[in-house]
């Protein structure tokens, strides 16, 4: 099932890695990048507010492989989202089909079923460009890591769909994984957002020939209806590793302040057609537009830094440019981006994290990716009560200072990099 709506967009992400979410996770309760914190609860629960969720259940959520041994034509990876109760009861869910298809929009189908002790059986159903389809459904629960995976068959074994000239096929069957909570498989693909109604996405590369899908759904939406269609927000297909919402997304809309969506991409390897990654993220948006963040906002930024000990095609400096910077403020917590202007496929990104009480910055990471290859280095090392060296932060008048800041990669054989100079950011 070849992808549809694959389009190529402007490189302008760097590496977001593990290292981000592990650190601000520890910072505060949320966190402190565009990806989004949520009052619905950002580990995809359904709390006392969920609406129509059952009582004790959940909402789980994750990612369908079709077997390309069976399928080697076109094997297809999408979405699934499931309300799972915490114990034996029914559960119910949807599964939009992430198929060519040869008529616009996307078709969405139903999963249901009943949960025994760790186990769900069920089936699934829908209609693709007219054609029924489903079969059985099951899985199994593990507990250590709180999460759902199984299998899921085509009744009608592998289906040859054709509208017109168009044509592709539905598998006979695939496996699935769900999570209870925004993960990355593996650690170092981590999907990261701008807080904004009209995001920015990006994720790390995972080498050549990948193809990357972003789905985006409405999670206050599967948390009071899981079966409901319109909770699907939009899904584009990219070999790049950024893309705008909602003019990546055929059809989509802006979101709306202060609701909680759920975004995850997943990446498959077009040459041999392996699932290669996975990563989710929960976004509330506070900003209307501009990709900008909280607090500051977006633009107003700007500003130069010297890099020293770095990779040559980094240049010796960091550039920002001044409509790519982004403030995001979470409580005490400030999560503010710098991007230098992608050239190419080379792309550079410096993030500071730091702490209004105690004025102190708490994280710098810098990144950068050159196509498929790419890397990142942190401050301070793992620990988070201790400052990085060297930097200054003045709200006021809206610059960060750097003055000889080493920076470490841990991910990598790179050696450390020292940062001096000035960054810009809007006063807040």
């Amino acid at each position: 099932m070849n992808n549809k709506h694959t389009k190529s967009f402007l490189l302008r992400s760097a590496f977001h890695n593990f290292f981000r979410h592990f650190t601000l996770a520890v910072l505060a309760a949320i966190l402190l990048s565009g990806c989004g914190s949520g009052g619905g609860g950002g580990d995809g629960s359904s709390g006392s507010g969920g609406g129509g969720a059952p009582a004790g259940s959940k909402l789980y959520y994750g990612y369908y492989v079709e077997d390309p041994a069976n399928n080697p034509e076109d094997p297809t990876i999408g979405g699934v989202m499931l309300q799972i109760p915490a114990g034996d009861a029914a559960f119910a869910g949807q599964m939009p089909f992430s198929f060519a298809g040869c008529v616009t929009g996307s078709d969405i189908g139903t999963v249901s079923g009943n949960r025994s002790g760790a186990s769900l059986v069920g089936s699934w159903s829908g209609t693709m460009d007219g054609t029924a389809v489903g079969g059985d459904y099951s899985g199994v629960y593990d507990a250590a890591t709180d999460t759902f995976s199984g299998t899921y068959t085509n009744a009608a074994g592998k289906t040859q769909i054709t509208v017109n000239t168009c044509n592709y096929y539905v598998g006979p069957n695939g496996t699935w994984k769900l999570f209870g909570s925004p993960t990355s498989q593996p650690s170092t693909f981590v999907l990261a957002s701008t807080d904004s109604t009209t995001p920015i996405f990006s994720w790390p590369s995972l080498g050549a020939n990948i193809m990357y899908g972003v789905r985006v759904f409405d999670q206050d939406c599967l948390n009071a209806n899981i079966s409901d269609p319109s909770c699907f927000k939009g899904e584009a297909f990219t070999s790049a590793l950024t893309v705008s919402f909602p003019s990546g997304f055929p059809g989509a809309s802006s979101l709306t302040t202060g609701v909680n969506y759920l975004v995850f991409v997943t990446a498959q390897d077009t040459t041999t057609h392996d699932f290669v990654g996975y990563s989710s993220l929960v976004l509330n948006p506070t900003v209307s537009g501009g990709g900008g963040g909280g607090g500051g906002g977006g633009g107003g930024g700007g500003g130069t830094l010297t890099v020293t000990n770095a990779p040559a095609s980094i240049g010796g400096s960091f550039i920002a440019d001044e409509q790519l910077t982004t403030v995001d403020v979470q409580g005490n917590n400030v999560d503010i981006t710098w991007w230098e202007d992608s050239v190419g496929d080379h792309a550079e990104l410096l993030m500071l994290g730091f702490n209004l009480t105690t004025g102190q910055g708490t994280l710098t990471i810098f990144s950068y990716a050159d196509g498929s290859a790419g890397t990142a280095w942190v401050c301070p090392d793992y620990i988070v009560s201790t400052a990085c060296n060297g930097v200054t932060i003045d709200r006021t008048a809206g610059t960060v200072n750097y003055v000889n800041t080493v920076i470490i990669n841990n991910i990598g054989s790179e050696p450390p990099i020292t940062l001096n100079g000035t960054l810009n950011f809007t006063p807040f």
